[in-house]
């Protein structure tokens, strides 16, 4: 009596076996992948410095001129204020303190800013900060309170509430 070779069985169980593990290996790769970008993405967001920086912008502004402040912004009709030059006093305070906390831009907004993330292409931002100020949509309003937004120099974002 003659065996059977299995050899065509072995190749056959194999090719299944490897198709089925890289399967996996894809499914798990994407899904690794997706929780990663969006770690890095978010890594960005509020992190010590910007958070240090953020409160101590909208400190200043607290204690600076508000109602000529408010005045401006109300003045510029957009929602969008970039203060980042803004001149607040005469003694070049403001200027030091955005330079010493190494910012690169710092905005003034409503509280509500979802028709600054609806109208994003208006006010000539980049990706990264749509995306920032996805995470900062509300659903409702409060009167008298504003946000400030500030963007160091290394990307890092931070957002802070004021009231005025």
């Amino acid at each position: 009596m003659t065996k059977l070779s299995n050899k065509g069985f072995f190749l056959a169980e194999t090719i299944v076996v490897v198709g089925i593990v890289a399967t996996v290996l894809v499914v798990f790769y994407s899904q690794i992948s997706t929780f990663y970008n969006n770690y890095e993405r978010n890594a960005k967001y509020n992190t010590v410095e910007s958070i240090h920086a953020v409160r101590n912008v909208g400190i200043y502004i607290k204690q600076s001129d508000t109602v000529s402040f408010l005045n401006n912004f109300t003045a510029s009709g957009t929602l969008l204020y970039d203060i980042t030059n803004y001149s607040f006093d005469s003694t070049g305070y403001y200027a030091n303190l955005v330079d010493s906390l190494n910012v690169k831009a710092i905005y003034f907004t409503p509280y509500n800013i979802n028709d600054v993330i609806t109208n994003y292409a208006s006010y000539n931002v980049n990706a990264s900060f749509v995306d920032f100020l996805r995470t900062q949509r509300v659903k409702d309003t409060k009167d008298n309170t504003y946000r400030v937004i500030v963007i160091l120099n290394n990307g890092n974002y931070a957002s802070t509430l004021i009231e005025l």
